[in-house]
């Protein structure tokens, strides 16, 4: 039997009041605070606090709330707001997310994972495999951004600067949070990275000038928004000035408002208007677009999502990649000096191998038989390896007959002869390190 499609009434997080002033004044100012208030009213804003939506947590459990979906699987509804709303109680949630991590990449999977529990219990999930997981992706990273959010409200409302408050803030202990992951986290506050990394966030916050105004609906819904009205999919062009007006019509500061104009210039030739060709997601996009051309190459890769990621993994790959052909270098050049020394000693040639130097200062039947033996250490077949015991048994007795070395092992080689192995289907081969 299928769960039922809950249905949830919205709530206001806000009461405005209106009230006039105090008149419990001195007799000497009564006049003077008479004439400056007479037309005055003071507006309170008074909240409740962080949202709780206790009317998803009490669903009952055959019931289910009904996600809107767009072509990226992200939530874009009415109620798209009040899901990332619930996953942030969900971040807030002490068992669930504790604060003692340093960050959201070192969270427990198990964490994670029942985090995502909790929503699929809650809300109605896709049953397509990639829509699925673009879900649980995206719920994960709102969860992770709300727990980042979480913490950083604990810092600003608990945190004193010096060290001498350390013992201080950690009595204060706020309401709902674990006293271990508390004490960790205020030890955190306090270590000398933590200061000097909040220095220089602090001193990139203030060169921040490209300031949204989208509150607390994602892109992806004002998109979806501005997609019902025009008929087609929204360029980033059409969708950036509405992200960065406030509802007064006022834009956030001067430097987005020459964006802004530039944008508008170009839009006026039809020309630069995207085909719709070109419209793939929920937002339309081209590299070269009017976006792309205002914003610049340099700003827009920072704000395309996940780029610094990748740019980030893409030269630990090429780090490792230069790293790997330094060591393949090293391997050949080992491997070239074993093999040339296996083949000197096949052609009775082997004193061709040694320095002119050594030569002088050595005995050369000891140097042509401690090349010989050092041959016989790194056969290619276990079984006919020289262990320890031997080679210190042929070392001290030069009557012993040293058998014929082979070919060096072929762990050093690039390649691998194939005509050298032989296939029985009917035995199972057991794999012997060199």
């Amino acid at each position: 039997m299928g769960r039922r499609k809950a249905k949830l009434r919205t709530r206001s997080k806000s009461v405005t009041l209106e009230r006039v002033s105090s008149q419990d004044v001195d007799e000497v100012d009564q006049e003077t605070h008479e004439a400056s208030t007479q037309d005055v009213q003071l507006v309170v804003r008074v909240t409740r606090g962080p949202s709780k939506y206790l009317d998803i947590w009490d669903l009952p459990d055959e019931e289910e709330i009904e996600l809107e979906l767009n072509s990226e699987h992200q939530p874009v509804d009415d109620g798209a707001r009040t899901f990332t709303g619930f996953l942030g109680t969900i971040a807030r949630k002490p068992h669930m997310c504790p604060v003692r991590y340093l960050n959201w990449k070192v969270m427990l999977e198990e964490n994670k994972e029942e985090c995502w529990r909790l929503v699929e219990r809650k809300y109605q999930v896709p049953v397509d495999p990639i829509a699925y997981a673009a879900l649980k992706r995206f719920a994960l990273q709102k969860i992770g951004k709300a727990w980042r959010d979480h913490k950083s409200r604990l810092k600003k409302q608990y945190y004193i600067p010096d060290s001498r408050n350390k013992a201080r803030v950690k009595s204060n202990e706020p309401k709902g949070c674990i006293s271990q992951d508390w004490d960790i986290l205020v030890d955190h506050w306090y270590t000398d990275d933590a200061v000097i990394e909040s220095e220089k966030n602090k001193e990139r916050r203030s060169k921040q000038d490209d300031v949204h105004t989208a509150g607390s609906c994602s892109f992806a819904m004002h998109a979806a928004k501005k997609e019902k009205t025009d008929g087609c999919p929204v360029e980033r062009s059409v969708l950036y000035p509405i992200l960065h007006t406030r509802k007064n019509g006022s834009i956030v500061n001067p430097v987005v408002a020459a964006k802004i104009d530039k944008m508008k210039e170009l839009l006026a030739d039809p020309a630069n208007h995207l085909q719709s060709s070109d419209t793939t997601g929920s937002i339309a996009w081209a590299p070269d677009d009017v976006f792309a051309k205002v914003m610049g190459f340099d700003e827009m890769k920072e704000k395309l999502a996940g780029f610094d990621e990748m740019k980030e993994k893409l030269s630990q790959f090429e780090e490792m990649e230069q790293r790997m052909a330094r060591m393949l270098q090293q391997m050949q050049h080992i491997s070239s000096q074993c093999n040339q020394a296996w083949r000197l000693s096949c052609e009775g040639k082997v004193m061709e191998f040694m320095d002119n130097s050594l030569i002088e200062s050595c005995w050369t039947s000891e140097i042509v038989r401690c090349i010989h033996i050092g041959l016989l250490c790194g056969q290619e077949n276990p079984k006919a390896k020289s262990t320890i015991l031997i080679v210190v048994v042929l070392l001290g007795s030069e009557s012993i007959a040293l058998p014929q070395p082979k070919h060096p092992a072929f762990s050093l080689d690039r390649f691998v002869q194939i005509d050298e192995f032989s296939v029985n289907e009917l035995s199972f081969s057991s794999i012997v390190p060199q």
